[in-house]
């Protein structure tokens, strides 16, 4: 699903006008960016968890060369599916 056919199904679902749907989904990205910035997990009820964890720097190999790399340390984020959701897909 892309970005447009999420925008239309939460417009049809809230009964909402798209362009309010839409707003409402760029609010969440927002939200999600501030909230993940400031250190803190996102949970979305029903839906999962956006955690912020570490991936520790370690040894990389170029694959073209052979040659070994350095690959430092970053951010990522994790997603933590609910209860509800994996049981409905599995």
């Amino acid at each position: 699903m892309n970005k447009a056919e999420l925008v239309k199904m939460l417009g049809e679902t809230c009964d909402v006008p798209q362009a309010k749907a839409e707003q409402f989904l760029t609010s969440l990205s927002v939200i999600a960016r501030f909230t993940l910035e400031s250190g803190n997990d996102l949970t979305l009820p029903g839906v999962g968890k956006l955690k912020l964890g570490r991936r520790e720097a370690r040894k990389g190999r170029n694959p073209r060369t052979g040659e070994t790399v350095d690959i430092p340390s970053k951010n990522i984020v994790k997603f933590v599916p609910a209860n509800d959701l994996k049981t409905a897909v599995l």
